[in-house]
């Protein structure tokens, strides 16, 4: 099945929201992701695993279900990087978006929150390609971008 990217039935609800109606987090857990969220800018799924909200593959999987899109594979994550020369693993970083692979037609990439999409339209936009998107859980991303890319995990760089 190839996922459909943002569909849009759901990209008016939020991440939280999902995350509560699946029984993920309770309401008190939702409104403390939000707030984290809210002051330092983070995705809600980055803040649910800073905070230990609840077990990332249980958000990666509801999150999954409920925005119709897959879960990677562990054979698509590439241990070297997706050479994409207009986007910077800086800017991938803070988008929490990692391209895996390429054919003629799509680009298969990786996101940790489903809602994702200025990082997602920049790698659809370099690549020319449409997307083939995957959720991922936050611990496999930051795993699988320091293999592909080293340690700008730690860097800060610019936007693009």
């Amino acid at each position: 099945m190839t996922a459909r990217w943002l569909p849009s039935a759901l990209t008016q609800r939020s991440v939280l929201e999902v995350l509560v109606e699946a029984r993920v987090l309770d309401e008190a857990a939702a409104f403390r992701a939000l707030q984290v969220s809210t002051q330092t800018g983070e995705s809600p799924v980055e803040v649910i695993h800073q905070l230990a909200l609840a077990p990332d593959e249980t958000v990666t999987q509801a999150l999954s279900l409920a925005f119709e899109i897959p879960i990677v594979k562990e054979q698509d994550m590439a241990p070297e990087a997706l050479s994409l020369p207009a986007l910077s693993p800086g800017f991938l970083r803070q988008r929490r978006a990692m391209p895996l692979s390429m054919d003629e037609d799509r680009v298969l990439v990786a996101v940790v929150d489903p809602l994702e999409d200025i990082g997602v339209k920049a790698i659809r936009f370099a690549a020319k390609r449409s997307i083939d998107l995957r959720l991922v859980t936050y611990p496999q991303w930051m795993q699988a971008f320091a293999a592909a890319y080293g340690d700008v995990l730690s860097q800060r760089e610019p936007e693009i």
